[in-house]
């Protein structure tokens, strides 16, 4: 794999930090940085990189796993984004309820003034 900037074979993988990595991540895509110029690209996953991972087991192993713990974060936070997602809904959802306006149905007494007492209004002023 070369830079997409200097054309430098000496790139490594990039650490995640920016949002767009969790999408890229989705679609096979992983972010490496270039020694030489020092600029960020995405690249495929399965790079050139990773041939030159399994020549030494150890690292091969351990880069495995971290992609394992890797889904398993992203999946959690996937997760965590949808339930907001559903209760922000929710609540859009009961807040329209109580701020709609429903006129009284035409068979309640609620809004109708109380009945005058004969006796109250018969008093002297």
């Amino acid at each position: 794999m070369k830079c997409t900037f200097c054309t430098s074979t000496d790139i490594r993988p990039s650490h995640r930090h920016k949002w767009t990595d969790t999408f890229q991540g989705l679609l096979g895509r992983q972010a490496y940085r270039c020694r030489q110029c020092r600029r960020r690209f995405y690249g495929p996953r399965t790079a050139d990189l990773a041939g030159s991972m399994r020549r030494h087991s150890v690292r091969y192993r351990i880069r495995r796993q971290l992609d394992v713990r890797y889904r398993k974060q992203l999946i959690r936070k996937l997760i965590a984004a949808g339930v907001f997602v559903l209760m922000l809904v929710v609540f859009w959802i009961f807040l329209r309820y109580i701020t709609t306006y429903r006129p009284p149905a035409d068979d309640s007494s609620w809004n109708q003034a109380p009945p005058v007492r004969a006796a109250q209004s018969a008093q002297p002023m």
